[in-house]
């Protein structure tokens, strides 16, 4: 995986975690939440199960807020640092440190479904 594609995909999982955190709260109106966080993750250059792969590894802290505007709708934004370096075949290396600014919100007009955005920076 492109290392740009995989720090894309942690703030994105972080969105969703978030958004199934708020389909599950009964939050009041006009109340802002939000979390500082740390994770990382990291990718073996080979295993039992799966094929080799140049071995990567990724860690980031966040920074996540949102705001319960009315019964229908609530907005939020992260803000996101992560460091990351993969291994290459040939014994080089590339690092990369990247922060990534998201907007997310979600809309519920009082039935079953809701409708979910986000728009990374």
């Amino acid at each position: 995986e492109d290392q740009l594609q995989r720090q894309h995909q942690a703030l994105t999982r972080l969105h969703d975690r978030r958004w199934l955190t708020l389909l599950g709260s009964n939050r009041p109106v006009g109340s802002f939440d939000g979390e500082v966080g740390a994770e990382g993750e990291v990718s073996p250059d080979s295993g039992f199960d799966m094929p080799g792969n140049p071995e990567s590894r990724r860690a980031g802290v966040h920074l996540l807020g949102d705001y319960r505007y009315s019964e229908a709708l609530t907005l939020g934004g992260s803000l996101a640092f992560q460091r990351s370096r993969d291994k290459l075949d040939h014994g080089g290396r590339i690092e990369g440190d990247t922060w990534q600014l998201g907007l997310f919100g979600l809309y519920n007009d009082g039935g079953p479904e809701w409708l979910a955005g986000e728009l990374n920076l």
